[in-house]
């Protein structure tokens, strides 16, 4: 009996993996990019264009947090690539980590793993009211294999989402994260 030390990873849960990252991506940019998965792994392209390092960051996230549906993880043993770029701007961008106390109004900065985990909080927040959406592009993605951007527009647009609460995540959500104007809104929250 021979042991592999790649897990293997079902492609359900590798297409909703690259969904989340595809819907976070329209939600933050007003923009989506072609989609794909293969046995070997997927992958959500990306325009070239610059973008804020808090969407970047949220969008690095959204395949992990998807993964852990709401639950803490373990940070010690997070990997890939995703990952990584996120480790790396929390790293290097301390405003990414910077927070005010609700109770004195004085800014304080988290640790790299208390930033990651708070940043996965939010960006959960966020794919639980587009799980219908992420679920649709999913399974286009098992059936196909590859989603196109239209197809990704198409199925964000038609969302309707849960209504979202969270200051914060309504902060960023309806930030500027690009210098072009954004193709379209989101929906007002209730």
């Amino acid at each position: 009996m021979s042991t592999s030390a790649t897990p293997v990873i079902s492609t359900q849960l590798l297409a909703e993996h690259e969904a989340s990252h595809a819907v976070m991506r329209v939600l933050l940019l007003g923009d989506a990019t072609r989609t794909w998965i293969s046995p070997e792994g997927g992958y959500s392209e990306g325009t070239g264009l610059p973008i804020s390092e808090e969407a970047l960051l949220w969008i690095q996230l959204a395949g992990f947090a998807w993964e852990a549906q709401g639950k803490p993880i373990c940070w010690l043993f997070c990997q890939g690539q995703d990952f990584d770029q996120a480790e790396y701007l929390l790293r290097n961008f301390s405003r990414l980590r910077c927070r005010v106390s609700l109770r004195t109004k004085s800014t304080y900065c988290l640790s790299v793993p208390l930033a990651v985990s708070h940043h996965m909080r939010m960006v959960w927040v966020v794919l639980k009211a587009y799980e219908s959406a992420i679920l649709k592009v999913a399974a286009l993605l098992v059936k196909k294999k590859v989603v196109e951007a239209k197809d990704t527009l198409k199925i964000v647009r038609a969302c309707k989402p849960q209504a979202i609460t969270n200051p914060e995540v309504l902060r960023i959500l309806h930030g500027r994260h690009h210098n072009r104007p954004r193709r379209w809104s989101l929906p007002a929250s209730s």
